[in-house]
């Protein structure tokens, strides 16, 4: 992943946590929306920019607290929406690759929006998915390219799951 950033200036209304990765330094990424800050736990991998941070070699921007505002919320109101902005260096990450998540770790989550070769893989932990989100939705490939590209994904109170790229569904 390389340059994730909002996109614009100013929170979004309604977010329980939200991240800028533009104009930061050091090794914390501050939450905007709330007290879930971010550290990266190698910092030599990565580069602060003024439009984004890039991530040059294999390291993650994780929080050490329980993301207890975020599961709350999705909690009482069954709905979770997470939005990226990506401009990805390579098409051939798999895993998938985790751009924003809300887990305990690579095999039990809430909710995972990745990156698949040049697709959007979509996990959410519901009552018709594992403990891993899957199945999951997924865009296949060609969604993405190496250029800035806007992502949101949502899950609402009827279990419905939609990616939406650059503004497309």
């Amino acid at each position: 992943l390389t340059n994730a950033t909002t996109g614009g200036p100013g929170r979004v209304a309604g977010s329980v946590a939200e991240y800028l990765f533009a104009g930061g330094s050091g090794t914390t990424v501050i939450d905007q929306a709330g007290s879930l800050n971010l550290t990266i736990t190698d910092p030599a991998n990565v580069t602060w920019g003024t439009s984004g941070l890039t991530f040059n070699a294999n390291t993650e921007a994780i929080s050490t607290l329980a993301a207890s505002d975020v599961i709350n919320d999705v909690t009482s109101s069954d709905e979770i929406s997470m939005e990226a902005w990506v401009d990805t260096a390579s098409l051939t990450q798999t895993g998938p690759a985790r751009l924003l998540t809300v887990s305990a770790n690579g095999w039990s989550r809430n909710a995972t929006l990745g990156q698949q070769n040049s697709g959007i893989d979509w996990r959410t932990r519901a009552s018709n998915t594992g403990n891993n989100g899957v199945p999951s939705l997924s865009t296949g490939n060609g969604a993405i390219t190496t250029t800035m590209t806007h992502v949101v994904a949502t899950f609402d109170t009827n279990g419905d799951r939609e990616i939406w790229i650059d503004g497309v569904l």
